[in-house]
């Protein structure tokens, strides 16, 4: 029976998928470059926002890349990740502007260490005179999605649960309304053609938080019918 059950343990540890962590006891040398995917997007009092961050080890490559984030306070920027590397080779910066924060332009600066090197990154938050999404209504959107992502891939079941922030993308921008979704496992974008039917379209769109690329989108016509879209087809505004 032991050997059962250690056989057994075998087969489930050989079916998990792992990702190896950085090794922090390689010395840090070679060349690397540090990207964010957008590098300026807006905001509002109260709202939220997200930089994804893409480490390339270059040549000669080896050890981490730590990262800090200096900004206003008030924008409430925080990073994901403090270490990246060869094996692990995606951050994100957060924000969460307070409620009263004055609307302007920020800069939010991330500054990278690599043997010994500091580089600087340099991101730009516009803070808009907005304010934040109807909740019930921006989840009634996507939960219009659920049923039928989850038939078609039962993975995304967590991209529908509960968020951890949920703000509007796109301050300013009216007739099709957008909405960001942040879960532990993914960023969700919703947007949705603020008209009557047959011009009520919906559309979604996701992006693995440890991935720099959104990997999938949909479109719900009036009629409720659902379709996958290439991820292009999705509406990208303002850059990012």
């Amino acid at each position: 029976m032991k050997h059962v059950c250690l056989l057994l343990l075998a087969v489930v540890i050989a079916g998990c998928p792992w990702v190896p962590p950085n090794d922090p006891t390689q010395p840090d040398q070679g060349s690397y470059a540090l990207a964010a995917t957008y590098d300026s997007i807006r905001s509002y009092p109260g709202g939220g926002g997200i930089f994804v961050l893409r480490l390339t080890p270059l040549v000669g490559f080896q050890g981490t890349v730590q990262l800090r984030v200096e900004a206003d306070a008030s924008l409430g920027a925080s990073i994901t990740m403090r270490s990246l590397g060869s094996a692990r080779r995606i951050a994100e910066v957060l924000l969460a502007p307070k409620a009263d924060f004055v609307p302007a332009k920020y800069t939010v600066t991330v500054i990278s260490t690599h043997a010994g090197v500091e580089r600087r990154l340099r991101l730009l938050v516009d803070v808009m005179e907005w304010t934040g999404p109807d909740t019930v209504e921006a989840l009634a959107q996507r939960e219009k999605f659920r049923d039928w992502c989850v038939q078609q891939r039962p993975e995304l079941a967590e991209a529908f649960s509960a968020p951890r922030a949920l703000y509007n993308t796109y301050p300013e921008i009216l007739i099709v309304e957008h909405r960001s979704f942040l879960t532990g496992d993914y960023e969700v974008r919703v947007c949705n053609h603020v008209m009557v039917p047959p011009d009520d379209w919906s559309m979604i769109r996701l992006r693995k938080r440890d991935s720099a690329e959104p990997f999938f989108a949909a479109r719900r016509e009036s009629d409720g019918t659902i379709r996958e879209i290439p991820v292009a087809q999705y509406p990208e505004l303002c850059g990012y």
